[in-house]
């Protein structure tokens, strides 16, 4: 290929793959991976904070001092003690929603008077835009919110709070703060951002650890202000602490055994504690013991309670070590993925494919290297995933046009354009894999079972010549490929463990017409037409497009009958309806 070609090609395989991956929800769960990954190997050496502890209601404290929950009395007890030990702040992450006994109460609104407590109000996030309510009675934060002259004031994005699960005003007014232990898990049901400022109506609250944060050290009002790309600052005392655009923070978690310190209830109750424990700690109250705390699931794979987060959102702010993932670092990766693109064609026609090649792969491993880096100097996570993707497509798209530009050599070249088919084919095998197992599984079985059918018809007057030796190698080898649509599906159908409805028949039916269209592009973008066009993907078409088609018309995407269907699509029907019948699927046995 021409000089300008190549680069045009690598450019245009940059777009392709950047226009599938912004559009994937695979590529949005990797990326997601990517940055619990970095936040992994960026905190693995930090100690526990030395100012936060938490006071767990553990397995311990429910063998020694009773079934949970307590009565108030003795959670006056638990108070009193803590502030008797020299705690700072005491924040406890319990919703005191119910009448106890009127004495139990009053001892524990009266424990609270004695120091600085922080209540917790779990407000519900409201819906559709709506402004939220301040029926929790949270005291508002009084917060200064800063724009640039004409621009509309920050935190209008912010979660918006209503109704939900309140303390009682009892203990509200005698608590010194009170703050909003709502989480919001991502899709995958990890949590990994926490929602540090919401909004009631026209005031704005904090979360939890926030307001223990403020009442440990008597910081004034904190500062609201836009960053890069909408994403927010929050300014107390000096120190910056990035959020989304939708108040959230990243939580800074670590390894269990560099997590806060954790204290048993009951050794605070029997008095077990050694001296100076608990001297001017922010102290986080909750239960964590086993059907008792809540469940969280983290990004580092090992499940968490609520008031561990909390605890390590404090030490988080406190330390001032906070992770962000800015909306521009999104940004940067869109416009690099093209550019990448282009780059990588540059050093394939400046030093060759082969020490291009390789030239582009330590331009990846810098890249990622760069990114670790940053995360572990300052807590900025950046995600490589779409230059990496971009640099792939152009190596992709420009080995692809050489082996369709050298199809004719024989000996060595046709050996090596064979193993760049089975590398292509077997990697895109492999990421229906990930996306699917049984999808997966389900290609790689198909491609022998086609070849076992394509030799039996090649026995038979009729398809003899339309079934040569090398027709029935090729079509073994894409056959694997018949299901690339369902890339595009989503979960929700894909998975789905009983009868679809017809949204979704409607919705899974585009996957013939999903995988033909990316082959399509594909071989556009690489330059496999006309002169160049390769047989293996014209098979693959007609397999991929086809292979739903029903030989009475009743099939689909396009309600082909009889002689209209092209013989690899009607081989791959008989597999694909075969191998449905003798394994077992999500929806049925």
């Amino acid at each position: 290929m021409r000089p300008r070609a190549v680069l045009l090609a690598g450019a245009a395989a940059g777009v392709v793959a950047l226009a599938t991956a912004v559009a994937s929800p695979l590529i949005h769960r990797g990326e997601l991976l990517l940055s619990d990954a970095f936040l992994s190997l960026s905190r693995s050496g930090m100690d526990p904070h030395p100012e936060v502890s938490v006071v767990a209601v553990d397995d311990a404290s429910l063998t020694r001092v009773g079934r949970w929950p307590w009565p108030r009395d003795r959670l006056a007890l638990l108070v009193d003690a803590l502030f008797d030990g020299g705690a700072s702040v005491v924040a406890l992450d319990l919703l005191l929603s119910e009448v106890d006994t009127p004495a139990g109460d009053e001892a524990l609104a009266a424990a609270f008077s004695r120091g600085r407590v922080v209540l917790s109000h779990a407000p519900a996030f409201a819906t559709g835009g709506e402004a939220g309510d301040n029926l929790c009675d949270i005291p508002p934060l009084p917060v200064v919110r800063i724009a640039p002259r004409g621009s509309p004031l920050p935190g209008d994005l912010l979660f918006s709070t209503r109704g939900g699960v309140c303390s009682l005003p009892l203990f509200s007014r005698a608590a010194a703060a009170s703050g909003v232990v709502t989480v919001a898990p991502d899709r995958d049901g990890v949590l990994r951002r926490l929602p540090l400022l919401l909004r009631t109506g026209e005031d704005l609250v904090p979360a939890l650890a926030l307001a223990a944060v403020l009442q440990h050290r008597g910081q004034g009002a904190p500062t609201l202000r836009p960053a890069l790309a909408g994403d927010l600052r929050l300014e107390v005392d000096g120190s910056a602490i990035p959020l989304d655009d939708r108040g959230a923070l990243a939580i800074p978690f670590r390894r269990k055994g560099s997590a806060v310190e954790q204290i048993s209830a009951a050794d605070v109750l029997e008095g077990r504690l050694p001296p100076e424990t608990l001297q001017n700690r922010l102290v986080f109250v909750g239960a964590t013991a086993q059907g008792v705390g809540d469940r969280i699931l983290a990004p580092l794979g090992e499940p968490t309670s609520g008031v561990e987060v909390h605890a390590l959102v404090a030490a988080g702010l406190l330390e001032g070590h906070l992770l962000s993932t800015p909306a521009w670092g999104r940004v940067l990766g869109i416009i690099l993925t093209p550019v990448v693109g282009l780059g990588v064609a540059a050093l394939v026609v400046w030093l060759g494919m082969l020490k291009g090649g390789a030239g582009a792969l330590l331009l990846v491993l810098l890249g990622w290297g760069g990114a670790l880096g940053l995360s572990a100097s300052s807590g900025i996570l950046l995600s490589p995933l779409l230059p990496t993707l971009g640099a792939g497509a152009a190596l992709a798209t420009l080995l692809v046009a050489r082996v369709g530009r050298e199809k004719g050599l024989l000996g060595e070249e046709r050996a090596r354009g064979d193993r760049t088919q089975d590398f292509a084919v077997h990697s895109l095998t492999a990421l229906m894999e990930t996306r699917d197992r049984a999808t997966g599984l389900h290609a790689r079985r198909t491609g022998e079972y086609v070849r076992l059918i394509a030799e039996a018809l090649q026995r038979s007057p009729r398809f003899r010549d339309y079934l040569t030796d090398e027709r029935i190698r090729l079509l073994t080898r894409v056959a694997p490929l018949h299901d690339i649509g369902k890339v595009g599906i989503p979960d929700a159908v894909l998975n789905k463990p009983g009868p679809l409805t017809l949204e979704e028949i409607r919705e899974i039916r585009k996957h013939p017409e999903l995988g033909y269209w990316t082959i399509l592009r594909a071989e556009e973008a690489a330059g496999l037409t006309g002169e160049w066009s390769i047989e293996a993907l014209t098979l693959a078409k007609e397999l991929v497009r086809f292979h739903h088609e029903c030989w009475d018309g009743t099939g689909y995407p396009h309600g082909l009958s009889g002689e209209e269907i092209p013989v690899p699509a009607r081989i791959m029907a008989v597999v694909d309806v075969y191998d449905a019948m003798v394994q077992t699927r999500v929806y049925r046995r």
